[in-house]
């Protein structure tokens, strides 16, 4: 019998239960908890702080759709970019060589010198070799399935897995 990523999550007692395929609802608890009880202090806050309803609803009705699982999907992760600094990034997913950080972008306006932080945020990570996905907050919660469509598309292109990918 093949281990789910989420063994120590939840899956065993379900496993245990004779039923070997989570629903969406259960893989995504178990993951969830994965990172927002069972992590260390440090992460359980961030996740408190920065993991809002745009991020759930990305999980669940743009990624979940497309990979039909929550494999290799980080929330609330730190990365060094190429300046050496330490960045958080809303989710990263990493195959093989490819590392590719996922934002969603809320709709406050941003200073002239946020957004010039912004940028170079992106250009530093791109420059330490991270493919930077970013979505408005609105197409996620609004517009999933155009969320899910340009993400498989963005993924074949880069990635080479987009047709791989359950059909948007």
């Amino acid at each position: 019998m093949r281990r789910s990523p989420y063994w120590g999550s939840g899956a065993f007692y379900l496993l245990q239960k004779g039923r070997t395929a989570m629903t969406l609802e259960e893989q995504y608890a178990c993951w969830y908890r994965k990172y927002a009880v069972e992590s260390g202090k440090e992460h359980r806050n961030r996740m408190k702080e920065r993991y809002g309803k745009a991020e759930a609803a990305f999980v669940r009705e743009v990624w979940f759709p497309l990979f039909g699982s929550f494999d290799g999907l980080l929330p609330q992760a730190e990365a060094i970019d190429a300046e050496g600094e330490k960045r958080v990034l809303d989710f990263i997913w990493i195959r093989g060589v490819f590392m590719v950080n996922v934002e969603i972008d809320r709709p406050e306006p941003l200073s002239r010198p946020a957004l010039a932080q912004e940028r170079r945020r992106d250009i530093s990570m791109q420059a330490a070799g991270w493919h930077v996905v970013r979505f408005a907050e609105d197409d996620v919660l609004h517009h999933p399935e155009r969320c899910r469509r340009m993400l498989k598309v963005w993924m074949d292109r880069w990635v080479g897995v987009g047709r791989q990918l359950r059909d948007p």
